[in-house]
Order: C-alpha cells, then structure tokens, then sequence
C-alpha cells in the first residue's frame, strides 16, 4: 500500500507456503465508524490458489463469525488448476493501527469448487455489501440455502437462478460458466448464480451502480447466443441457431442484475466475425455504462439497429462528437458505451 503521494505504507506477501497463488483484483471498504480517520477500513483481494497436493496445504483459511466459510477440502490437487479466494484485511490507519493489524486479515475463504476463480469486485458504498465474479469450471451445485455450503458450488439465494453448465463447450473441451455473487459486509453469502451458455463463459469484472441499485458484470463467450438469456444483443457472428455450438471464436457478454432481488435485467452480447474479449466495466454518475476489451474483428460497422443481428462486423460508431478511431491490425482495443436500458450509443476502437 501506498500513501497519497507516493510513498509506501505497508506490504505482506499473501498465500501459502506451498502453494501459487494470483491475487486478480482488490477493493477497498472505508471503515464508517471511524471518525474522519483518513485511510481507515479494510482491504478485500479476490484471485485463485493453486495446490499440488505433495504437502500439507497451508492456505491461511480465517473463519469469522457469520460469514462464508468454505473447506480446503474441495481446493484442487492439480497444479493446472485453481479455486477462488476471498480476504479481508486490516488497512490504513484508525482500527488497524490501534490493534496493530495492519496489512493481516480478519476473514480468508475459499470460494467455488475445483478449477475455479474469482477476478472481480466491487463494494456497494451505501451498505458495504460487496459483489465478485468469476470463472467456474463443471461441479456439483446446491441451490438450497446459501449457508454452510463446502461441498459444491453456492447456486443460491432465490431471484434469477441459472443451473449453467449446458454443454460441452464451445472454445474447449471444458464446460466453463461465469458467476456472480452478492456478500454482506460481515461476510454472509447473500445470493450466488451461474451466467453462461452451452459453450465456455468467463466473466472477468464487476461494478455496482448506485444511482439504479444494478450490478454489471462483463466477460467473453464462446457459447451460442440462443443458449444464453439474452435480452438483446448486437453485432454478434451468430451462423445457426439450429447448431447446438458456437463457433470457435467469442464474443463479449454483458448482463445487468438487481442488488434488491438478483432479477436479471438484460443480458446483451457484442462482437463481430473474429475474437472478441471484454475486460472491464464501469459506470458513470448517470448511469451509463463503459465496456473495454480487445477484438480481432478487422471490418467495423455503424451502430443502427438494422444491423443489429445480421453483421458480422464489429461496431465503431459515434455522433460525431466523440472519439473515433479504425482498426489498425492485428489485436485492437475497444471502448463501447451504452446506456442503462442497454441501448448502444458509440463504439471505437483505439
């Protein structure tokens, strides 16, 4: 951690001593009973751990009273292969200072089932709930109560609930679904769902928007789209809707989701002919939502709606005010925004 102007703070090294371990993103949580203590709260990091099964494993699990907590039981033997990880720890100043924790952490979980892993968050500030996503390979499910579960993955919590893991893949021989799941600020599991199609599904980032208490999650797939609970989409290389897979290249998908009652409210795919990846997903003060990515889509095409579903382009489009760029070749980075109702309003690539 580092201080405003640049000087370090704090730093540990976080994991195992046995095991690899990727930390994919981070989050921090203001402490709100702290006073006007700058820096005060604590710091959630999501990723993967791996285990080779050759030594006692050492992932440094914390239980804490009321929140998820998973057994290291159904983390993965193969080094090829990881499972999701959620910590808290102490930061700043204010709580962590006075009890001289700074930098160590109050609650460690695994999270998933083998061959899984978490690569987004994002905290709701109004009430400090926090929201991952990630990549779950093919595993048993329970979609009782989101308490108590260790031994499969927590497809739970009521509202839209996807079972996932429709097929056989269709960019691998795996069966791959993203997933989203909603925690409170002690840590309890609020509601958890699968996000995908009869193909491979990741979803790689998150963000809440306070101003239409909605979560976004953005990823790629490889699944047909008639196989995903699609509101719209656009651009999309769609070939066969009577062919049970996609095609061997993917397409950026977006979905937006109610943090009141996990309603799904409209899922959208884009892309064009070639690979397509979303990254990443934010949102402005008015709602309006920025999606990043890269694309190997060489032909673009303007974004009205008489194109939506038979193009094969991908969309590079303005009204004339904003940023527009063509495709130079080879792997392009894109920017596309939409509105909160899913209407596409521009896209380029840079």
């Amino acid at each position: 951690a580092f201080d405003s102007i640049g000087n370090p703070a704090w730093g540990t090294y976080f994991g195992g001593t046995e095991n690899s371990n990727y930390i994919h993103d981070l989050e921090f949580s203001p402490c709100t009973t702290c006073g006007n203590t700058p820096g005060a709260g604590r710091l959630y990091v999501v990723g993967e751990t791996y285990w080779s099964g050759n030594n006692t494993y050492s992932f440094p699990v914390t239980n804490l009273a009321g929140a998820y907590s998973q057994s290291q039981t159904y983390v993965s033997t193969d080094v090829n292969t990881g499972t999701g990880f959620i910590a808290r720890l102490y930061s700043g100043s204010g709580l962590g200072t006075q009890l001289g924790l700074i930098g160590t952490p109050d609650w460690i979980t695994h999270f998933g089932y083998f061959w899984g892993k978490i690569t987004g968050i994002d905290e709701d500030p109004r009430n400090n709930d926090i929201y991952i996503t990630g990549t779950q390979f093919y595993a048993p499910q329970s979609q009782s109560s989101c308490n108590g579960v260790t031994s499969m993955f927590p497809n739970c919590g009521g509202g839209f609930q996807q079972g996932g893991f429709a097929g056989t893949g269709g960019g691998g021989s795996s069966n791959t679904d993203g997933f989203i799941s909603k925690f409170n600020s002690n840590g309890a599991l609020g509601w958890s769902t699968l996000l995908g199609g009869n193909g491979d599904d990741y979803l790689t980032d998150v963000t809440v928007d306070t101003s239409s208490s909605s979560v976004y999650v953005v990823g790629t797939t490889y699944s047909n789209p008639s196989t995903l609970p699609i509101h719209t989409w656009f651009f999309h290389n769609y070939k066969d809707s009577t062919n049970p897979q996609y095609n061997s290249t993917s397409d950026v998908y977006i979905a937006k989701f109610s943090t009141v009652n996990k309603s799904l409210q409209w899922l959208t795919v884009l892309g064009g002919a070639a690979q397509d990846e979303g990254r990443q997903v934010e949102v402005n003060s008015t709602g309006d939502v920025y999606i990043v990515g890269q694309t190997n889509t060489a032909t673009s095409i303007s974004c009205t709606a008489s194109n939506v579903t038979t193009s094969t382009s991908f969309p590079a489009c303005n009204t004339g005010s904003e940023f527009g760029h063509a495709y130079n070749g080879n792997t392009d980075n894109f920017i596309t925004k939409f509105a909160s109702d899913n209407s596409l309003k521009w896209s380029t690539f840079i």
